[in-house]
């Protein structure tokens, strides 16, 4: 895993990967990138909790459910999309 700073540092290395989906009427655009019912977003982060409270402050309460491990991709088709 990367830092933000490509430098691997130890704090980034220690962060593990969760998935947020979407509802139908979930549309956000973060630093350019569009998240919506049609992909998952990835963020990275120490725990599921730290992980919730970066979605929240992002997407707010609009957001779908949160996994530790990769969804069923078949319903997303525009793949999985990092939060950067």
């Amino acid at each position: 895993m990367i830092c933000d700073k490509g430098t691997g540092c130890p704090d980034c290395l220690n962060r593990l990967p969760y998935y947020f989906t979407f509802g139908q009427a979930h549309v956000h655009k973060v630093n350019g990138t569009l998240f919506d019912k049609d992909c998952v977003a990835l963020i990275r982060a120490s725990s599921e909790g730290e992980a919730r409270a970066i979605a929240v402050r992002l997407f707010e309460l609009r957001w779908c459910t949160s996994y530790p491990e990769i969804p069923n991709m078949s319903y997303y088709p525009r793949g999985i999309l990092e939060v950067k």
